[in-house]
């Protein structure tokens, strides 16, 4: 009996997980939606931005594929030891050591942080470009000011 209700738990711990999963999906589903919108909308130096994702793709696809891979494999066989097979399979994924496929995803983070900071550098780069004219302007303006006779032109 108890082991039915572990069994029992186990379960329902999956089907919350499943349902997390789901609105996680449409999430990140409404988010490229989102970015499409976006990038259509945008220059095309938005674009390379786009081409330095492909990594954080590519690492999303592969999780994706392996968690896809698991269900499948843990649907697929409704045995008893096929469960438990499967449990473990699950649950060897879940120890601290992080794995390849966490620390890639980290890097997904960290290259979506680059390229918002890029951004934010080429803004900054644009507004000192724009202050130093203005400072040149200014300093133009005040010799002009504080010398009119020496605005001679010799023929």
């Amino acid at each position: 009996m108890k082991q039915l209700e572990q069994e029992k738990d186990v379960l329902l711990q999956g089907l919350e997980t499943v349902e997390r999963a789901r609105d996680w999906y449409h999430t990140r589903i409404l988010a490229v939606q989102d970015k499409q919108k976006y990038l259509d909308a945008q220059s095309p130096s938005s674009k390379r931005l786009l081409e330095a994702s492909q990594v954080c793709v590519n690492n999303l696809t592969a999780q994706v594929q392996q968690v896809n891979h698991h269900l499948n494999t843990l649907i697929q066989d409704t045995g008893d030891q096929g469960l438990s097979l499967h449990m473990d399979l699950l649950t060897s994924h879940s120890g601290r050591v992080a794995s390849p496929t966490v620390k890639t995803s980290d890097n997904c983070g960290h290259i979506q942080e680059l390229g918002d900071k890029t951004e934010i550098i080429r803004k900054l780069e644009q507004e000192k470009s724009l202050l130093i004219r203005q400072v040149f302007e200014a300093r133009s303006q005040i010799q002009k000011m504080q010398s009119p006779s020496r605005d001679t032109t010799f023929i």
